[in-house]
């Protein structure tokens, strides 16, 4: 059986293969596609590195790679170069639990309790009586699939086995009762992949391999199945994994230790995505009644390993996306189903935890549908490294920014909360940036314990008691870190689209006596607010685009502004340059490069 699956699935793929010419066919030209390909070719002068596939009415309007696979040997990225998909993986595993149901061997109705001791036998842990709590017991296969089991969120590659992980998870207390709130759980779906795995008697890869992508036509979907050629991978552009004992750059090399199961970490293709997507469509792979449920939504418009939601123009989408902030990983994968559209993104960066898939997709419907879009600045023709550019500059702040080549492309890095504002929001340090009288309010009132302002400006179904909490809590350690409150004032506004209604985020540079914090305020049509901190992270790297010969731009995906930056290389200075502040830097002729 085994031999007739494996040779009908190769005939299959060559089937499929000649029944999809869109895929292997140039893309006509048309002033849509330029736009879309303009896009993202923008984004790549900033710092983007990805595999793009937009498809309308079966029509191809791009296919194309941008940016490097691997920066150390300068590989660009090619259609059909494979990228880590992240949480993408899920709707794989989804569909893994929707077959076995298909095939009367599980139910989504089963209890874990029934596949936790089979489970404990697979990766060696040995359950003692009463170990497994009646709580975690009474979780069904649905309630993990929909994220509402309320399992907390752990990642296989932080225990250093699945005995020890499998332990943690069932030593933890659930987040809610199963079945009363979402809480997304990585942990549900490694568990879900053990279930594939103890139900089907065999490796959870070679199970997907065999009932869902050979059949469906995917080649170049998996890990460790697939006649890989590894120069066809993305490495890693942006991993920082000091957790680990080594360094990972190339997919293949991590060890099972720290690969992700069924939660992530599949790799792929757009080509193998959008078969994927045509195999849905029909019933060969899934039963209409499976496939029900996998487009179900339960709660958070969650169904299994999918999100169901409308756009802003009314129309449903299907979307997922995959994101590791810790190795670089960004995915989108995106059906407008009343469009007959579907968007695929895989990159290799996150453009440092910048690249939001749901702002690409909002812009590409943007230009699909006629809708306003943020285009970041053009850069100018690619010219050959100058290292007179590169070096360390001090800033007026006292501390450092370090300019260096990556390849042919120059790169601003600093880990000074005042660069990193500069390169982001040039003008939110600017003397003359207005308070504004009701944020001034609200953030004294909450200095001197006066919380009315914050109460009557929050929208109506806001809870006051815990952001109140939360507030304290964070308010007082600012406090005991950067000394007393000084000022607030908005610096920064960005309008987006956010379950069909217009939404205004501005946001609030937060001074204290020795440091600034940086808060989102998110207003509604109403006029009222909800607050959230902005994240300062250690450090950033922003790739530099060029504008001339001694001018770049950093442009943010995240505010979708950026500086321009004037290096006079004679003069050792770095002039960062917005709309109404210079601030100029001085190379440190002193420092070692």
């Amino acid at each position: 059986m085994l031999i007739l699956l494996r040779g009908g699935a190769a005939i299959l793929i060559a089937l499929l293969a000649a029944a999809s010419p869109s895929l292997a066919a140039t893309a006509p030209p048309n002033p849509v596609a330029a736009s879309i390909d303009d896009l993202f070719s923008r984004l790549t002068a900033h710092g983007f590195s990805g595999s793009v596939l937009v498809v309308r009415h079966g029509e191809t309007l791009l296919r194309k790679g941008y940016g490097l696979a691997d920066h150390k040997t300068g590989a660009p990225v090619e259609p059909e170069t494979a990228f880590d998909l992240g949480s993408i993986t899920k709707q794989f595993t989804a569909a893994g639990i929707l077959r076995l149901e298909m095939d009367g061997k599980l139910a989504t109705a089963d209890r874990l309790g029934s596949y936790l001791p089979l489970i404990a036998k697979h990766v060696g842990l040995e359950l003692a009586p009463g170990q497994t709590r009646e709580d975690v017991a009474k979780i069904t296969l649905h309630q993990l699939l929909t994220h509402t089991s309320g399992l907390d969120n752990f990642y296989v590659d932080q225990s250093p086995s699945w005995k020890e992980y499998l332990a943690k998870t069932l030593a933890q207390p659930l987040l809610a009762a199963p079945g009363q709130e979402f809480h997304y759980s990585n942990t549900g779906y490694d568990l879900l992949a053990m279930i594939v795995e103890v139900v089907s008697g065999g490796p959870y890869e070679r199970y997907l391999r065999e009932k869902l992508f050979l059949p469906a036509g995917l080649s170049s979907t998996g890990f460790d199945l697939p006649a890989w050629r590894r120069d066809r991978i993305a490495r890693y552009q942006d991993w920082t994994t000091r957790d680990w004992a080594f360094p990972v750059e190339m997919p293949l090399d991590r060890p099972p230790r720290l690969r992700l199961c069924g939660s992530g970490g599949m790799l792929s293709t757009v080509d193998d995505l959008y078969r994927w997507h045509q195999a849905l469509l029909g019933d060969r792979i899934l039963s209409a009644a499976a496939k029900e449920k996998l487009y179900h939504p339960v709660l958070d418009s969650y169904a299994y390993g999918w999100r169901i939601g409308t756009t802003d123009r009314g129309t449903k989408v299907i979307a997922h996306g995959g994101f590791d902030s810790a190795l670089g990983v960004s995915a989108g994968f995106y059906r407008f189903v009343d469009d007959d559209v579907v968007l695929i993104v895989l990159a290799n960066t996150h453009m440092n935890r910048q690249l939001n898939m749901e702002i690409v997709a909002g812009w590409v419907q943007g230009l699909l549908f006629g809708g306003v879009v943020p285009m970041p600045p053009p850069s100018g023709p690619a010219s050959p490294p100058r290292p007179a550019l590169a070096g360390r500059y001090k800033l007026p702040s006292g501390g450092e920014m370090e300019v260096f080549w990556r390849g042919n492309q120059l790169v601003a890095a600093t880990a000074d909360p005042e660069g990193m504002l500069l390169l982001n929001l040039p003008d939110s340090l600017a003397a003359d940036a207005p308070e504004d009288e009701a944020m001034t309010r609200i953030f004294r009132g909450i200095d001197a314990g006066d919380w009315e302002p914050l109460r009557s400006a929050l929208w109506a179904d806001a809870s006051f008691d815990g952001l109140k909490r939360r507030t304290l809590g964070w308010w007082s350690a600012q406090r005991k870190e950067l000394g007393s409150f000084v000022s607030v004032r908005p610096v920064h506004q960005v309008w987006r689209q956010f379950d069909g209604a217009p939404e205004l985020q501005i946001f609030l540079l937060v001074r204290f006596e020795r440091g600034l914090r940086l808060v989102r305020a998110l207003r509604n049509a109403g006029g009222r607010y909800l607050f959230n901190v902005e994240n300062i992270p250690e450090r950033i790297e922003m790739t530099l685009a060029s504008q001339g010969p001694d001018t770049y731009s950093a442009w943010s995906l995240r505010f979708q502004t950026g500086a321009r930056m004037v290096f006079d290389s004679g003069a050792g200075t770095l002039k960062i340059l917005g709309q109404r502040s210079v601030t100029v830097a001085r190379r440190d002729a002193t420092a070692r490069n």
